[in-house]
């Protein structure tokens, strides 16, 4: 069981952390460990790894979406930057898309990162398709001002 886990961790661990943090990045560590332990219990067969990464990342995404809702994560205040930056210039293109808002992180994450269709993310999401195409259009456009306001 411990060589299956080791195995599938190698594979996947990567992309459901990084799925974790584009939704939650305070509670990242916490919901990468959740979802390999939810692996463990019910322990899925799948027929591909396709499958088996789809399944990893809806997990990932609803753990994310539990831990969001929770009245303890909702009564907390994030930090203010100690040094707020005065432009955008040296930011790379993940800090731009770590500045989005979160839903439309994870669909930015899952579309151009992963290169899931837009129904599949909105099914890995829980969300129509529809909504996911519009906060890919409105990440896309929230970016290019970012960019253009760098370059200006």
């Amino acid at each position: 069981m411990q060589d299956k886990l080791k195995e599938l961790i190698a594979r996947q661990g990567d992309r459901v952390y990084r799925m974790a943090i584009s939704i939650c990045p305070n509670e990242a560590d916490d919901v990468w460990q959740e979802v390999f332990l939810q692996w463990l219990r019910k322990q899925p067969e799948f027929p591909d790894e396709a499958r088996e990464r789809a399944w990893l990342l809806k997990v990932t995404a609803n753990l994310c979406r539990s831990r969001l809702r929770s009245p303890w994560y909702k009564r907390r205040e994030e930090l203010p930057e100690t040094i707020p930056a005065s432009d955008a210039a040296g930011e790379t293109l993940r800090e731009l898309i770590d500045r989005l808002p979160k839903g439309l992180r994870a669909a930015v994450y899952l579309h151009y990162y992963e290169g899931y269709s837009t129904k599949e993310c909105a099914e890995l999401l829980g969300v129509k398709e529809s909504t996911l195409r519009m906060r890919l259009h409105r990440a896309r456009a929230l970016l290019k001002n970012w960019i253009e306001e760098d370059e200006a």
